[in-house]
Protein backbone atom coordinates (compact mmCIF):
# COMPACT_ATOMS: atom_id res chain seq x y z
CA UNK A 1 0.00 0.00 0.00
CA UNK A 2 2.72 2.35 0.74
CA UNK A 3 4.61 1.74 -3.11
CA UNK A 4 1.30 2.52 -4.64
CA UNK A 5 0.77 5.62 -2.34
CA UNK A 6 4.86 6.72 -3.73
CA UNK A 7 3.92 5.91 -7.02
CA UNK A 8 0.93 7.77 -6.75
CA UNK A 9 2.46 10.94 -5.28
CA UNK A 10 5.26 10.44 -7.75
CA UNK A 11 3.02 10.55 -10.90
CA UNK A 12 1.09 13.17 -9.90
CA UNK A 13 5.05 15.62 -9.25
CA UNK A 14 6.09 14.60 -12.66
CA UNK A 15 2.74 15.58 -14.27
CA UNK A 16 1.92 18.57 -12.21
CA UNK A 17 5.73 19.78 -13.22
CA UNK A 18 5.33 19.21 -16.92
CA UNK A 19 1.44 20.87 -17.21
CA UNK A 20 2.81 23.73 -15.45
CA UNK A 21 5.62 24.09 -18.20
CA UNK A 22 2.76 23.77 -20.94
CA UNK A 23 0.59 26.43 -19.33
CA UNK A 24 3.61 28.80 -18.79
CA UNK A 25 4.34 28.82 -22.36
CA UNK A 26 0.59 29.93 -23.28
CA UNK A 27 -0.25 31.75 -20.24
CA UNK A 28 1.11 34.85 -21.22
CA UNK A 29 -0.96 34.55 -24.62
CA UNK A 30 -3.69 37.21 -24.65
CA UNK A 31 -1.92 39.46 -22.35
CA UNK A 32 0.35 42.00 -23.25
CA UNK A 33 3.36 44.95 -21.77
CA UNK A 34 2.99 48.57 -21.36
CA UNK A 35 6.39 49.81 -21.29
CA UNK A 36 7.58 53.23 -20.55
CA UNK A 37 11.16 54.35 -20.56
CA UNK A 38 12.97 54.93 -17.09
CA UNK A 39 14.71 58.55 -17.31
CA UNK A 40 18.38 58.45 -16.79
CA UNK A 41 19.52 61.29 -17.80
CA UNK A 42 16.76 63.93 -17.89
CA UNK A 43 18.71 65.97 -20.61
CA UNK A 44 18.59 63.23 -23.23
CA UNK A 45 16.21 62.45 -25.61
CA UNK A 46 13.81 59.68 -24.64
CA UNK A 47 12.47 56.74 -26.46
CA UNK A 48 8.24 56.81 -26.63
CA UNK A 49 6.44 53.87 -24.43
CA UNK A 50 6.65 50.36 -26.27
CA UNK A 51 3.64 48.08 -26.70
CA UNK A 52 3.84 44.36 -26.86
CA UNK A 53 1.07 42.00 -26.72
CA UNK A 54 1.29 38.48 -27.13
CA UNK A 55 -1.07 35.92 -29.46
CA UNK A 56 -0.77 32.37 -30.23
CA UNK A 57 2.60 32.29 -28.79
CA UNK A 58 4.45 34.77 -30.84
CA UNK A 59 4.90 38.44 -29.81
CA UNK A 60 3.18 41.82 -31.51
CA UNK A 61 4.04 45.44 -31.25
CA UNK A 62 1.99 48.06 -31.62
CA UNK A 63 2.82 50.92 -32.76
CA UNK A 64 1.92 54.41 -34.55
CA UNK A 65 3.68 55.18 -38.22
CA UNK A 66 2.30 57.54 -40.86
CA UNK A 67 1.59 56.34 -44.20
CA UNK A 68 1.71 59.41 -46.71
CA UNK A 69 -0.10 61.64 -44.59
CA UNK A 70 -2.33 59.54 -43.01
CA UNK A 71 -1.36 58.56 -39.24
CA UNK A 72 -2.05 54.54 -38.64
CA UNK A 73 -1.82 51.88 -35.89
CA UNK A 74 0.38 49.17 -36.91
CA UNK A 75 1.28 45.97 -35.58
CA UNK A 76 4.29 43.71 -36.30
CA UNK A 77 4.62 40.51 -35.40
CA UNK A 78 8.44 39.89 -33.73
CA UNK A 79 7.92 36.03 -33.81
CA UNK A 80 7.92 33.44 -30.89
CA UNK A 81 8.91 34.09 -27.49
CA UNK A 82 11.35 32.13 -25.14
CA UNK A 83 11.43 31.66 -21.64
CA UNK A 84 14.88 32.80 -19.72
CA UNK A 85 16.09 31.88 -16.35
CA UNK A 86 15.38 35.48 -15.07
CA UNK A 87 11.82 35.85 -17.40
CA UNK A 88 11.79 35.83 -21.11
CA UNK A 89 13.09 37.47 -24.41
CA UNK A 90 12.23 37.95 -27.92
CA UNK A 91 13.41 38.78 -31.23
CA UNK A 92 16.68 38.72 -30.06
CA UNK A 93 16.36 42.28 -29.04
CA UNK A 94 14.34 41.79 -26.08
CA UNK A 95 15.15 40.63 -22.36
CA UNK A 96 12.40 41.37 -20.10
CA UNK A 97 13.21 40.81 -16.09
CA UNK A 98 9.70 39.08 -15.20
CA UNK A 99 10.52 40.02 -11.54
CA UNK A 100 11.45 43.47 -11.89
CA UNK A 101 9.60 43.98 -15.23
CA UNK A 102 12.40 45.62 -16.35
CA UNK A 103 12.35 45.73 -20.20
CA UNK A 104 16.17 45.68 -22.01
CA UNK A 105 16.45 46.68 -25.75
CA UNK A 106 19.99 45.35 -26.97
CA UNK A 107 19.72 48.13 -29.84
CA UNK A 108 19.66 51.03 -27.24
CA UNK A 109 21.02 49.72 -24.08
CA UNK A 110 21.15 52.93 -22.49
CA UNK A 111 17.23 53.02 -22.41
CA UNK A 112 15.71 51.07 -20.18
CA UNK A 113 11.53 50.64 -19.86
CA UNK A 114 9.27 49.99 -16.88
CA UNK A 115 6.67 47.82 -17.86
CA UNK A 116 2.77 46.71 -16.71
CA UNK A 117 1.24 43.92 -17.74
CA UNK A 118 -2.23 44.53 -19.51
CA UNK A 119 -4.56 41.97 -19.34
CA UNK A 120 -6.69 43.37 -22.14
CA UNK A 121 -3.95 44.63 -24.10
CA UNK A 122 -5.91 45.34 -27.43
CA UNK A 123 -8.27 47.75 -25.72
CA UNK A 124 -5.47 49.29 -23.59
CA UNK A 125 -3.56 50.06 -26.98
CA UNK A 126 -6.52 51.24 -28.63
CA UNK A 127 -7.31 53.57 -25.61
CA UNK A 128 -4.12 54.65 -25.27
CA UNK A 129 -3.86 55.59 -29.51
CA UNK A 130 -7.28 57.05 -30.43
CA UNK A 131 -6.62 60.49 -28.98
CA UNK A 132 -3.22 60.40 -31.20
CA UNK A 133 -5.11 59.32 -34.22
CA UNK A 134 -8.13 61.56 -33.90
CA UNK A 135 -5.54 64.89 -33.46
CA UNK A 136 -3.95 63.34 -36.62
CA UNK A 137 -0.33 63.96 -35.22
CA UNK A 138 2.30 62.36 -33.46
CA UNK A 139 3.20 63.16 -29.86
CA UNK A 140 6.34 65.33 -29.30
CA UNK A 141 8.06 65.01 -32.75
CA UNK A 142 8.03 60.49 -32.00
CA UNK A 143 7.89 60.61 -35.93
CA UNK A 144 11.19 60.45 -35.88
Amino acid sequence: MEKIKRVLLGGCLIFMSISDLALACGAIDGKGYRCAPIATDVSSNQATELFFYFKDKEVHRAYLAKTGKVLELHTENLGAYSFTSGGMSWADNYELDKEALVLSVSLNPSTAFSCTLMASPLVEILAHFEPILEAGKFPVDASE
